[in-house]
């Protein structure tokens, strides 16, 4: 009866997730948000959200500035926080591309420019459906110094938890090993005030910087769009690399 119970207290969490994070804002108008997951063979190179007609870079003061839903949820950093340079990625955790950067291309720019302290990584969220809305979610939840870690986790067991007919049930597995208990998990699906931050960043994202596929990347007055060679993020971080 309990294992029932908590599952339909899971299944609750999601739809109102769904619900409330399928609608995405498009010039101050919302419009319904893709709900179908994709498997990693049929996504595209990456998850087009909106259909905006304006693609142009936005200003490296535009890119950069932090929105205040950032900065009420805590910005998530990979690296010193002093790097001199700066790198923004918007994702979304059931993005099978979002995945592939983070498993394949992010552990070799790591190495190359995030532990040699040049460069630091800001992850925000982007989800476009309500699993992806829940694990965000989570991230925020567990401790400040574990979110890099907890998010590197959700994207390495992707391909687990992402095929699974009960994805929430399998997200809730791996917030244990992050420190949450089952109540803790129950509780921060439920936290209104980290989902509508994650909306606010989102919204921010897309009518400031004009997001609107996943993964989309900011590096000063570079935009990245998709996940590119690990060669097309060099070229552009290096621009920005400080000449020793």
């Amino acid at each position: 009866m309990e294992s029932k119970s908590r599952l339909v207290i899971l299944a609750l969490a999601v739809l109102v997730a769904i619900a409330a994070g399928a609608y995405i804002y498009r010039g101050g108008s919302s419009s319904e948000a893709p709900a179908k997951v994709e498997t990693m063979s049929e996504a595209p190179q990456s998850e087009a959200v909106f259909d905006a007609e304006d693609k142009s870079t936005p200003s490296q003061e535009q890119a950069s500035d932090t929105p205040s839903a950032v900065k009420a949820l805590d910005e998530i950093v990979l690296g010193d926080p002093n790097a001199p340079v700066t790198m923004i990625e918007y994702a979304s955790l059931t993005c099978p591309h979002c995945g592939a950067f983070h498993n394949e291309t992010l552990p070799i720019l790591k190495k190359e420019y995030v532990d040699t302290g040049k460069l630091k990584i800001f992850l925000r969220p982007f989800p476009f459906d309500g699993v992806a809305t829940a694990g965000s979610m989570l991230v925020y939840c567990v401790a400040t110094e574990m979110r890099p870690n907890f998010l590197t986790m959700l994207f390495e067991r992707q391909s687990v938890w992402l095929v699974s007919p009960e994805p929430v049930k399998e997200l809730e597995k791996l917030a244990r090993f992050a420190g949450l208990s089952e109540m803790d998990f129950r509780v921060c699906l439920k936290d209104e005030a980290i989902f509508n931050g994650i909306r606010e960043i989102q919204k921010a994202a897309h009518e400031r910087e004009r997001v609107q596929s996943t993964p989309t990347f900011f590096v000063g007055e570079d935009r990245i769009e998709g996940n590119q060679s690990v060669d097309v993020f060099r070229d552009v971080i290096n621009k920005y690399v400080p000449s020793e």
